[in-house]
């Protein structure tokens, strides 16, 4: 006789998000992050893909304490994450023509956070770069887009 192969039952969205805040549940209250601890994750997001990004959002949006140690509500890191994708092209553009050597993520960050109406110097805190680099890029862009 031979054994049946058994598939793993797969899971609804609504059984995930369901194992997920039981699982919250059972996990203590996570102290907000550090501006240092901010910045290296920051650092290390600029490197991952776009499922990547996502994936990590999702989990920001079903977890509360999560999104509280980020210290940003779920809309508006969804907000910011459509405004880089469609600052995108922009960015590169700016990276041919040399303004910046930046990756093309994070250029296309700057300019959607001050097309928000973020303060330069805030942009340059909250992505970690120096405020004269992101005044370059936004300076680049407006003689780019006239």
């Amino acid at each position: 006789m031979s054994n049946p192969i058994l598939e793993p039952t797969k899971l609804s969205p609504e059984a995930v998000i369901s194992q997920l805040r039981t699982m919250k549940s059972q996990i203590e209250e996570v102290e907000p992050l550090t501006q240092e601890q901010r910045r290296l994750i920051k650092n290390r997001l600029r490197t991952h893909s776009k499922t990547v990004v996502e994936a990590s959002i999702n989990v920001i949006g079903v977890m509360d304490n999560v999104s509280q140690a980020i210290g940003q509500p779920i809309g508006d890191i969804r907000q910011l994450q459509d405004d880089a994708i469609r600052w995108k092209a922009v960015a590169e553009e700016l990276i041919r023509d040399g303004v910046t050597s930046k990756d093309p993520q994070l250029v296309a960050a700057v300019l959607a956070e001050h097309a928000a109406g973020t303060a330069r110097s805030t942009i340059g805190r909250r992505l970690a770069i120096h405020h004269q680099t992101v005044g370059r890029i936004l300076v680049a862009a407006a003689e780019l887009t006239g």
